[in-house]
């Protein structure tokens, strides 16, 4: 018999792994985003976070680009009418050829309409619906169609639990970490 997942205690146990001994959230990623209008350094502020390491290798170039582009960010940001293929096209996809860069660009302009995406939460959303386990580096080639399936259920969770966004995407990039390195969560 197959037991039926409690989506509030599944998240809320998960988050509490979620590791952020800086509190990056609270200091980086919501100090920028609640801003009402974006500036450069606040785009470049926040891949800094998302990226973490990886961000030194493409600086100069977001840099310029989250110069660039400040204005159409800000007005995607502000006006909810502007379609979503073409700030894409226009702008997200300037930024990288990877998805989960692409929807962060969406993310950090409305976020309760484009959560995050990153290897462990679609680590996570594969296990939780397909019941498979990807294990390592998941390759980048995840098409919107994917990450539109991923959006759902992310929103389901939501809808079930009233749980905010930031909450089920730590909850599930924690678990999704679990299942790739589980030994790392054995203390």
């Amino acid at each position: 018999m197959k037991k039926k997942l409690n989506w509030r205690e599944f998240i809320n146990f998960w988050k509490k792994y979620y590791y952020d001994p800086k509190n990056q959230d609270k200091n980086i990623y919501f100090s920028h985003l609640r801003k009402k209008v974006f500036k450069p350094e606040d785009v470049i502020c926040l891949l800094k976070w998302k990226l973490q390491n990886t961000y030194r290798f493409h600086a100069k170039r977001y840099e310029e680009l989250a110069n660039k582009y400040i204005n159409q960010i800000n007005n995607f940001k502000k006006n909810r009418k502007i379609g979503f293929n073409n700030f894409l096209s226009e702008v997200a996809e300037k930024f990288s050829k990877q998805l989960p860069i692409k929807i962060f660009i969406l993310h950090i302009c409305q976020p309760d309409k484009f959560p995050i995406i990153d290897q462990h939460t679609y680590r996570s959303f594969i296990f939780l619906t397909e019941n498979k386990i990807i294990k390592g580096p998941i390759p980048f080639n995840v098409s919107l169609d994917d990450y539109q399936k991923l959006k759902e259920f992310i929103f389901k969770i939501q809808r079930k639990t009233n749980i905010n966004l930031r909450d089920i995407d730590r909850g599930l990039m924690t678990f999704g970490s679990f299942l790739n390195n589980p030994q790392k969560y054995s203390k």
